[in-house]
């Protein structure tokens, strides 16, 4: 109200003035003493009240501006960056408190560096550093970003831009942000990553990195080398390498490991030029993002083609070597039964006794022998399935009382839990060949005056049959790799075994799309067992090869 009453005042001395003036002018009237200083004091008045006027608009002006200051001063204190606001001669005009750490200046000395320019306050070539991007930022209008690091040895990201009034740049303002830790985090990773990608493209086995749908992102030199190609381009590899149908085995493979979220090992022949395949053994492992999701997949694939070959000369030296032992075994055999009868005259009590020795350890030779060759018979594809149905429960019984005088032997009682319907489609025969092996190896190894329990469970669509005893522990390393080849329990008690008798069982599992399976406690409860679909395919299937 007090600056509005100046100004009418003001207006009203100014109008009075021009009438003195107007009228000195066109009525020629003469100045009187009196008249002239009215006319002065008016004038004096009228100057008076201006320069009041200008005062306290100077003074709002400067209360204003050092309200904002201290609104912008307030937001940005605490700030860990930089503000730095500049003329467009390069002067230092505002800063927050964050800037006097960077150079190093205590509270007192703050008031010093208004009006300052970069080349008063920093070294010589890092003014000229800054400067340069100040004037680009003056000359071309534009935000510019770059590093700098400090006199202390500080790194910093700074971005500039211009401040514009009137399509005109008036100054400069910069955020400044120390970047000392991300940077040194960048370069800690930059040589970490050096370092992997020198073990990688230094191993003897080729690795890829893929995403999601089955591009490659990043190969090792093995890569390279091996198929021929030091530049991968995306977009083209692998689908312009790879037929059709290995590249629907491929992306096959690779959505199991997403939807499973597991890894997965297999081996197979991939192709390395147009005319040569090579045997790998893959694996492929999931890489998650921060949710927890499959972000991307690797690859890593050995070149197994010699183990291959010595694996196959050897399969087919076992395979003629057990075939040609058959044939002598099963003739001994046929003849030691002929003498146990007396065909060939009378035998005495102690004659019988080392017969039915001899006997035994032929029929058990000719057990390892048809294991063996059963064993690559499967592994070849050239076991045929006879589904049909039976009572697997009756089939469990068979088993038993087929093998009861061999758990007598050892004093062991077994007893059998089944459902009262035990129903299924499968090969009964090689079902049989299952249980008896399961059984038999669980009474070998089993203690002796303990019992063994046989369940049968119906699960939906499945059943499960689990055998139980008191035994050694098995510790879990060896229960991981006891149904492989060449690998059996009797290694743990140092007995013989051709290591293939529980391998056979989980082939024979693995043909009716079951799961076989083997676990063992501390105090030695060792429970071994299979689950299976009640109902398959009827007509005879082919067993195909199984990877190991």
């Amino acid at each position: 109200m007090k600056v509005r009453k100046r100004v009418i005042y003001k207006r009203i001395l100014l109008y009075l003035i021009l009438l003195a003036v107007i009228l000195s002018v066109f009525i020629s009237v003469q100045f009187s003493p009196i008249y002239e200083g009215v006319f002065i004091i008016l004038l004096a008045g009228y100057l008076t009240l201006t320069l009041i006027q200008k005062d306290y608009l100077l003074m709002k002006l400067s209360i204003k501006t050092e309200n904002q200051k201290q609104v912008i001063d307030n937001i940005t204190k605490y700030s860990t960056d930089i503000f730095l606001y500049k003329d467009k001669n390069f002067n230092i005009i505002f800063y927050n408190s964050t800037f006097l750490n960077l150079l190093g200046f205590t509270e007192e000395e703050n008031k010093k560096l208004v009006g300052k320019n970069d080349f008063e306050l920093f070294s010589k070539n890092l003014a000229l550093l800054i400067r340069k991007y100040d004037k680009r930022v003056i000359k071309k209008s534009e935000t510019v970003r770059y590093k700098f690091k400090s006199d202390l040895g500080v790194t910093h990201d700074v971005v500039s831009a211009p401040i514009i009034k009137n399509k005109k740049v008036t100054g400069i303002i910069s955020v400044i942000r120390n970047i000392s830790r991300q940077e040194t985090f960048r370069l800690e990773l930059e040589t970490k990553q050096k370092e992997l990608e020198s073990i990688l493209d230094n191993l003897p086995i080729i690795a890829i990195l893929k995403d999601l749908q089955g591009n490659y992102i990043c190969v090792n030199q093995n890569f390279k080398e091996t198929m021929g190609c030091n530049v991968i381009d995306p977009d083209n590899f692998p689908a312009a390498f790879y037929s059709l149908q290995d590249m629907d085995a491929i992306l096959r493979e690779d959505r199991e490991v997403i939807e499973t979220k597991k890894g997965l090992i297999l081996t197979k022949q991939l192709p390395i030029s147009k005319d040569i395949k090579v045997w790998y053994q893959i694996v492929k492992i999931p890489i998650f993002n921060q949710d927890g999701d499959v972000d991307k997949i690797a690859v890593f694939l050995k070149n197994i083609d010699d183990e291959k070959k010595i694996e196959e000369q050897k399969n087919t030296f076992v395979a003629t070597l057990t075939h040609d032992l058959k044939n002598p075994t099963l003739a001994q055999i046929r003849a030691l039964e002929l003498f146990s009868k007396g065909s060939f005259g009378n035998v005495t009590p102690k004659q019988t006794e080392i017969i039915q020795q001899l006997l035994n350890s032929c029929k058990y030779m000719l057990s390892m022998i048809m294991t063996i060759l059963d064993s690559y018979r499967y592994e070849d594809g050239n076991i045929v399935l006879n589904i049909e149905e039976f009572n697997l429960a009756e089939l469990v019984e068979e088993v038993y009382n087929e093998l009861t005088c061999l758990a007598n032997e050892r004093k062991q009682g077994i007893m059998i839990k089944q459902p009262e319907e035990a129903n299924i489609w499968a090969d009964k025969l090689q079902l049989k060949r299952v249980i008896s092996n399961l059984l038999s190896n669980t009474i070998n190894h089993g203690k002796e005056e303990t019992k063994i329990k046989i369940l049968l469970e119906n699960k939906n669509k499945e059943i499960a049959l689990k055998i139980v005893n008191q035994g050694e522990h098995i510790p879990q390393e060896q229960l991981n790799t006891i149904f492989d080849k060449y690998v059996s329990k009797t290694s743990v008690f140092n007995k013989i075994s051709s290591g293939l008798g529980l391998y056979l069982t989980r082939k024979i599992i693995q043909s009716h799309n079951g799961h076989i399976f083997a676990e063992s406690t501390l105090d030695g409860c060792n429970t071994f067992g299979f689950i299976i679909d009640k109902s398959i395919n009827k007509n005879e299937l082919v067993l195909e090869n199984i990877s190991e």
